[in-house]
């Protein structure tokens, strides 16, 4: 994910749009198809989800954050950011745009996916609420590895990446 990690916006005059991408890197030999999915909750992850998750179906996703990214905090009282909302409360930003993105990617290729969010208040936000799932278009060598027969596809919770929106003053 990239974009800033700090911003200052005058919340008394509108809400605040934040422009991001999101690049994608097919390492394998194959035509790769992909669709990012976001989410305005944080999926809930049991412990038996997220040993599947482990197992086997984030096969081939790496966060590959720039090792200079650091974390910023907020000294604003009174948000959670990253938390789920309540029933009872509305979430402080949304993802605004496209809900999914579909798209194949070609051995050894990229590509940078455009996304938004609107915040309704300051505060720190994990931007972690999307899913990426993958599949296998093509196989140049039958669907079989050096190990056995190849994964075809895969499923991933998207990797943390925080964002302070300050109240400009």
């Amino acid at each position: 994910m990239d974009g800033p990690r700090s911003v200052r916006h005058d919340f008394s005059a509108a809400f605040c749009e934040i422009n991001l991408s999101l690049t994608v890197y097919n390492s394998s030999e194959d035509v790769v198809s992909v669709r990012i999915v976001t989410l305005d909750y944080t999926p809930a992850i049991n412990s038996a989800t997220s040993a599947a998750s482990v197992s086997g179906n984030e096969v081939g996703w790496h966060d590959i954050s720039h090792p200079s990214e650091i974390k910023v905090t907020s000294d604003v009282t009174g948000v959670r950011g990253g938390k789920a909302p309540s029933t009872d409360s509305v979430s402080p930003f949304i993802w605004s745009g496209t809900s999914s993105t579909r798209f194949n990617l070609e051995p050894f290729s990229s590509a940078q996916v455009p996304l938004q969010i609107c915040v309704f208040s300051p505060g720190t936000f994990d931007l972690s609420n999307y899913i990426l799932y993958w599949n296998l278009v093509s196989s140049s060598d039958g669907g079989h590895d050096v190990d056995g027969p190849k994964v075809s596809s895969g499923t991933c919770q998207g990797h943390s990446y925080h964002v302070a929106v300050l109240q400009k003053e």
